[in-house]
């Protein structure tokens, strides 16, 4: 085999001597509670909004943004959601004393 050969064989596959940069993991204290990852239906139906709004609120900046779990999957962090409904919550008019 060539080294042109070598070279074609290879170019469809990494090379096992270089790794690509990952970022570093830092490890915190064990969490009480696992982090609890929502798909959009799901912020949906908690929120009461369409999936349409909650993508023109994270442009805006007014709600929590997604999380790319993989090329094709995003989520929305649980607590997050429920601490911007409380936002929400404390923010408007009461209707009656809270």
């Amino acid at each position: 085999m060539t080294g042109q050969d070598e070279a074609r064989a290879l170019a469809g596959r990494p090379s096992a001597s270089i790794t690509p940069a990952q970022p570093e993991v830092q490890q915190d204290a064990p969490r009480a509670t696992p982090i609890r990852m929502l798909r959009l239906s799901q912020v949906a139906a908690i929120t009461g909004l369409s999936k349409t709004k909650i993508y023109q609120l994270q442009i805006q900046g007014d709600f929590p943004m997604r999380v790319q779990l993989s090329p094709r999957r995003v989520a929305w962090v649980e607590s997050e959601v429920q601490a911007w409904l409380a936002a929400r919550i404390t923010s408007s008019t009461p209707l009656i004393e809270r």
